[in-house]
């Protein structure tokens, strides 16, 4: 998709209601821009105006009911999630956009979950509703789907024991953070990349790993529009950062798919994707060379609220006068920011060199053109930090579901450390 580690699909997850007591206010063109909108900003990670919808009480139950669905798996708050979108199913809806996504949100939070089977239910709903759909969404939610139809007969993922401790990590000719992930006996560098939605294997390290193959195949997305074709393994027992997992699934392709072009030569052979990351629950990577996985202070810290789309997790982040959501993409050896943010921000002047950048992906790469911002004033997991060159893609307009941009190893580096607490829900830094 986006750089070499993330070559996963990426689509669009019991309480009472926020505002369940109010009454809905009539429906206006207004409000009814101001939803699409809001809608449109959650899938790449922006809550803040569905929660400002929520809370002014404007809403139809089930337009409501979906908002909030949104807003809680975004906020990693699968129970909520599934408690909204039960409640937008038993009032009865039949409008097929509203159903359509609530099928989305809901293919999404299962397949976040670990919930295949559900997510391959939703996600069938949601590709026989197709018209109005871009093709890249309908292509996301039919790797989701294929995906997930092959994982609902695997064991579920658990975390063995409490986790806690640190372990050596090194940076490879890419500055990518690697460390030592141990199964079925072999013992591998693996990319720790938190913009990877499942872990992923090449077929040489599932050999090696005796990893157990599920049967079908399916492809994940590339940077380039194409696809890799993909199988999926699960690694009975997995040893990495002092943590045992058991069940874990692996996504594994032909070496040859892992390959870069990078000169040299680079290759990858295992990734440690979310869900991992996940069950870990806190992770700090440094001072040094060194990932920390732990409990959280008893002191929430300052720090930049973190936002999950599927898998895949956004840091709040303000960059100028505004904040935005950016992918935390420790796969990422660089930063970039997206036309949606060029869009957003006319007041920003970019410099546009004629200089393309290289977007590789698995199966292919391409050139796109791109520009920079020479100073962009930022705060960043609390800190404030002025960002510099900060490269910006040109294109006519954002595409569909397009975000910001991502937050890559570049911007990481210049703190002394950064903290991703699942559990909280935030990012923090350091100084150096």
């Amino acid at each position: 998709m986006k750089r070499p580690s993330s070559i996963l699909l990426a689509a669009m997850l019991a309480g009472a209601s926020l505002m369940a007591s109010l009454p809905a206010a009539p429906a206006t063109a207004q409000t009814a821009n101001e939803i699409e909108r809001a809608r449109e900003l959650a899938r790449v990670g922006d809550v803040e105006p569905i929660r400002r919808l929520i809370a002014e009480g404007r809403l139809a139950p089930a337009t409501r009911h979906l908002l909030e669905a949104r807003l809680h798996a975004v906020e990693l708050k699968d129970g909520e999630a599934v408690a909204a979108l039960n409640r937008y199913f038993a009032a009865g809806d039949s409008d097929p956009l509203r159903l359509r996504e609530a099928h989305e949100i809901g293919a999404g939070t299962a397949f976040a979950a670990g919930r295949y089977a559900d997510a391959a239910r939703h996600g069938a709903e949601v590709l026989a509703r197709p018209a109005g759909l871009a093709a890249s969404q309908l292509d996301d939610m039919q790797r989701l789907t294929e995906l997930a139809r092959i994982l609902a007969v695997a064991p579920p993922q658990r975390l063995e024991g409490k986790t806690a401790g640190s372990t050596a990590t090194s940076r490879d000719k890419v500055g990518l953070a690697r460390t030592k992930l141990a199964s079925g006996g072999a013992t591998e560098e693996t990319v720790i990349d938190t913009g990877a939605n499942l872990s992923v294997a090449s077929a040489s390290a599932a050999k090696r790993m005796g990893l157990r193959m599920l049967e079908g195949a399916s492809a994940v997305g590339n940077s380039v529009g194409g696809a890799a074709d993909v199988k999926v393994g699960i690694a009975d027992k997995v040893e990495v950062a002092g943590a045992t997992l058991r069940n874990v699934v692996f996504l594994v392709l032909d070496d040859a798919a892992l390959e870069f072009p990078v000169s040299g030569g680079y290759r990858i052979d295992t990734i440690t994707g979310f869900p991992v990351l996940r069950a870990l629950g806190r992770l700090t990577f440094g001072p040094g060379d060194t990932l920390t996985v732990g409990a959280a202070p008893a002191v929430d810290a300052k720090g930049s609220a973190l936002r999950m789309v599927v898998n895949q997790p956004y840091v709040m982040a303000r960059l100028g006068a505004a904040e935005h959501p950016l992918l935390l993409d420790t796969g990422a050896n660089l930063s970039i920011l997206k036309p949606r943010f060029a869009a957003a921000h006319p007041d920003l002047t970019a410099v546009n060199s004629g200089k393309t950048r290289k977007r590789a992906g698995a199966g292919g790469a391409e050139e796109v053109s791109v520009a920079h911002y020479a100073k962009l004033p930022s705060v960043i997991g609390g800190e404030a930090i002025d960002l510099t060159n900060v490269s910006v893609e040109v294109a006519a307009k954002p595409e569909p579901d397009q975000d910001f941009g991502v937050l890559g190893n570049d911007i990481l580096k210049l703190f002394g450390s950064f903290t991703i607490d699942f559990d909280r829900m935030t990012f923090e830094v350091t100084p150096k």
